[in-house]
């Protein structure tokens, strides 16, 4: 070997406590940091957390009179059905009853229509009797 790699192994043996404690200076500088910057995160997602959910609470603004005010006013009121469906109801029921009349008009009709023919064959008997 030459004289300066061995001048500089040298050196590198006579300072090896310098650098290895540097290097551990370093590491633990960095884990430090990233923990505080692990830290912050969580404590801003927190804080954001904190404020939409539990800082503000909705039952604060509610004055407890009104909601007995407002179940009195429900019960005062009583429960009607909604007269829209009874209207359905009844249009379906007369719709039922028009088709029945409607039914029973063309069964009367066909009747009608049957008594006929057979009054005219029996009318073409009597004729062909006759002759």
């Amino acid at each position: 070997m030459s004289n300066v790699k061995v001048e500089r192994r040298k050196q590198e043996k006579y300072n090896r406590k310098k650098i290895e404690a540097a290097k551990k200076r370093k590491n633990v500088l960095i884990g430090t940091l990233a923990l505080a910057v692990v830290v912050a995160l969580a404590a801003v997602l927190g804080l954001r957390i904190y404020d939409d959910y539990f800082k503000y609470d909705a039952t604060a603004d509610i004055v407890p009179s009104d909601i007995s005010n407002a179940i009195s006013d429900v019960q005062q009121a009583g429960y009607e059905e909604p007269k829209e469906e009874e209207d359905k109801k009844e249009e379906a029921d007369a719709d039922k009853k028009d088709e029945a009349t409607d039914a029973d008009k063309k069964d009367e009709a066909t009747d009608a229509d049957k008594k006929d023919e057979a009054a005219d064959a029996d009318k073409k008997d009597e004729a062909d009797k006759a002759e």
